[in-house]
């Protein structure tokens, strides 16, 4: 059995009252060393913390004054689309406040779901007005790379609708995630890509309601007339199959009707919440 020590053992007290140096193993000599003359250093640095704050200036060691007016950074001149506040919190360099000012790269932000080097530079070369055109006809951009990838990565965007019930549900909507993501990145037809995103966003519908019914409307509502005419893309909104399931047309019966699309399509898809219609017209529409 191992000897149990006492704790004047365990502390090195000598039979005066005094406290001699701790009893340690050998291995552990080392540690309490580097720890004892740690603590006499930190020891050593708060006593002489007040002598350095008397050396130093009286600017330098007086505290704040509540309600002193601090001293304002000069900002730049105002950038439209740049906040005060944020302009306060971090004003941006010279360099990136001459390309926010550039009308070339003002347009390339607007037109674009994010502004890269290479595309800024491509705009510069094409001119203000050619890459603006060139943005509004996708057709002619090449994009050969970016629909080669989505047609091998995501074969459920191609399937009808039938094909599309009988597939995995989940696997359905994470291809059009997964998809819309992959073209607002990669995809040279920018413009064409965000009004994409703008049409999605106008004629809003839950994907956890309508399942693979999103998937067909991205395909053949949304993308086929995302750069046409507002009347052919609100006529085949309204025959999509997601939109009348998301508006719960689906449960709209003769005696029983459900208003829901036919509220929806003149307060938000067309005329606007104050565009002259009556409780009436939603009915009779309905």
């Amino acid at each position: 059995m191992g000897t149990t020590l006492d704790q004047d053992e365990l502390t090195g007290s000598d039979e005066r009252g005094g406290t001699a140096e701790p009893v340690v193993a050998p291995g552990q000599a080392s540690r309490r060393r580097f720890f004892s003359a740690a603590a006499a250093a930190a020891t050593a640095l708060v006593v002489a913390a007040p002598e350095k704050a008397l050396a130093q200036s009286p600017a330098q060691t007086e505290a704040p004054v509540q309600g002193r007016r601090r001293a304002r950074r000069k900002l730049p001149e105002p950038v439209r689309g740049v906040s005060l506040s944020l302009a306060t919190t971090a004003t941006p360099p010279d360099a990136q406040i001459a390309v926010w000012r550039d009308p070339v790269a003002r347009l390339v932000r607007r037109v674009t779901l994010g502004i890269t080097k290479p595309e800024l530079e491509r705009a510069r070369k094409l001119g203000y007005s050619r890459y603006l055109e060139e943005q509004l006809k996708p057709s002619v951009i090449d994009d050969r790379a970016t629909v080669t990838f989505v047609t091998a990565n995501y074969p459920t965007l191609r399937m009808t609708t039938d094909e599309l019930y009988g597939a995995e549900q989940y696997k359905v909507v994470t291809e059009l995630q997964e998809a819309t993501i992959y073209r607002a990145a990669f995809s040279q037809r920018q413009l064409y890509e965000r009004m994409v995103e703008f049409w999605t966003d106008h004629f809003s519908i839950d994907t956890d309601k309508v399942g693979y019914l999103k998937s067909t409307d991205d395909r053949d509502v949304i993308r086929r007339h995302a750069m046409g005419r507002y009347p052919a893309l609100l006529r085949a909104s309204a025959h999509s199959a997601a939109m009348m399931r998301y508006l719960d047309q689906p449960d709209s019966r003769r005696g029983n009707i459900n208003e829901n699309y036919a509220r929806e399509i003149m307060e938000l898809h067309s005329v606007g919440v104050d565009g002259g219609y009556t409780e009436q017209d939603v009915n009779e529409l309905a």
